[in-house]
């Protein structure tokens, strides 16, 4: 197989020239994809750094690998005209990485082989097993459209029978009202306790702003795809979920929801359920996605399944404060909202009052600290509350508290949320 000497130094003078067309190219930007031992190293430090937030030169590579000489790495970024061609140039280094492993993986499967001593089986199951290992470390993992993640689910149905022009509307007017809007650079945490529809009402600010300002993206880490669709499907329908899922559509109802399942193929969502996501591959994949297709917004489901990453001695408070920060300056650097979930603690439920307070956000006080605005989500019928303080209903009323908004005022909005079909709507009071 012929070196891949000339692949590497382009990679890498790519980044050192110009180290914002990392993003394009961090799946695939990984040690073992260079054979050269000085190009392994500098690309660990360029990681290293990115991970760090830190610069990224000749001066801070040199100062991680200082084994290699500074005429070497100097020298990368005289070697190439421009920095166009690197996710061309990534690409064929992962390939030529991808055939080094199976051409390995062969060898030590046919010396394997030829031992009849060996269970056949086994062999067979290890042989898959590391092809799919192979597979994964090579792949690159991105946000697929909404459309290419479409076709599972509905087969699966089939089987189964100015200032103001910034701001990023919810499509609640009456949470807008007092919010204004999300800012591009705001950090939102959407927190709740289990039941309250956190996830729901992230859905139905995702589809808001794909119909009404363009593209967005959702970084699932609790459910994965087909899941999503299901409901953002329902949400879209006014279709009951459950129907859905166990196929209990009269025509009608299979009419709706062939109309809501082609909307939702033209709009401009992105999913990605990769397992373990870090939150350097977020911040590398938003970029991307910015760079691409000008995302709008970012959500994610949610904080506390972010992965840290390199092992470390950290507490999970401290590595969910990195995580926090990183978050922050990534609505900062793609220059669009971030949108996530949160859990709270289960000392809610030791109060007589339920209603969330900041001290509730789980694990890690610093969310608040970085967070523009922190919403608490809260249904008192959840609780067994028929009436409020006033006699006045509640069912079917979602409480959207406003706890912390650095530009502007706090309070609460009241919103309907409708469990079968996981949709929340402006609150029309009867009184």
């Amino acid at each position: 197989m012929k070196p891949t000497t000339e692949i590497e130094e382009g990679v890498l003078g790519a980044v050192l020239l110009d180290p914002t067309c990392l993003s394009l190219i961090y799946d695939r930007f990984k040690p073992s994809r260079f054979i050269d031992p000085r190009n392994r190293a500098i690309c660990e430090a360029i990681l290293t750094l990115y991970q760090e937030n830190s610069p990224i030169d000749l001066i801070t590579v040199h100062n991680k690998v200082k084994e290699v000489p500074t005429s070497y790495i100097a020298s990368l970024t005289n070697r190439i005209a421009s920095t166009v061609n690197v996710e061309k140039w990534a690409l064929i280094l992962a390939e030529y990485h991808l055939r080094r492993e199976i051409l390995q993986l062969s060898v030590n499967i046919g010396s394997k082989a030829q031992d009849e001593s060996g269970d056949v089986v086994d062999l067979y199951t290890e042989t898959l097993s590391r092809l799919e290992s192979i597979y994964n470390d090579t792949a690159q993992n991105v946000p697929l459209h909404i459309a290419k993640r479409n076709p599972e689910v509905i087969k699966a149905v089939i089987n189964r029978g100015t200032a103001g022009d910034s701001l990023i509307k919810t499509g609640l007017n009456s949470v807008d009202h007092i919010t204004g809007g999300y800012m591009p650079g705001d950090l939102v945490y959407l927190a709740g306790r289990p039941g309250m529809g956190k996830t729901a009402m992230l859905l139905n600010q995702a589809l808001h702003i794909a119909e009404n300002h363009g593209p967005i993206v959702i970084f699932s880490l609790e459910m994965a795809a087909p899941q999503l669709i299901y409901r953002l499907n329902s949400q879209l329908s006014g279709l009951n979920t459950q129907h859905l899922l166990k196929n209990k559509l009269n025509p009608h109802e299979f009419s709706l929801y062939a109309a809501a399942n082609e909307k939702l193929d033209k709009l401009p969502i992105f999913i990605d359920d990769s397992a373990a996501l870090t939150v350097h591959d977020i911040r590398a994949r938003t970029l991307q996605l910015k760079a691409k297709h000008g995302i709008k917004a970012v959500f994610i489901d949610y904080i506390q399944l972010i992965h840290p990453g390199k092992k470390s001695k950290e507490t999970r408070d401290q590595e969910l404060s990195q995580i926090s920060r990183q978050l922050k300056q990534l609505s900062k650097e793609a220059a669009c909202p971030v949108i996530s979930l949160s859990q709270l603690s289960r000392g809610v439920e030791s109060r007589s009052d339920k209603r969330p307070l900041l001290s509730d956000l789980r694990e890690s006080g610093s969310l608040e600290q970085d967070a523009d605005s922190v919403i608490f989500l809260f249904r008192p019928d959840y609780y067994g509350h028929a009436v409020d303080d006033r006699g006045k209903s509640v069912a079917g009323i979602c409480e959207y508290i406003i706890a912390k908004q650095r530009n502007g005022r706090t309070g609460i909005a009241e919103v309907s949320f409708k469990a079968e079909t996981m949709q929340f709507t402006d609150y029309a009071d009867p009184f």
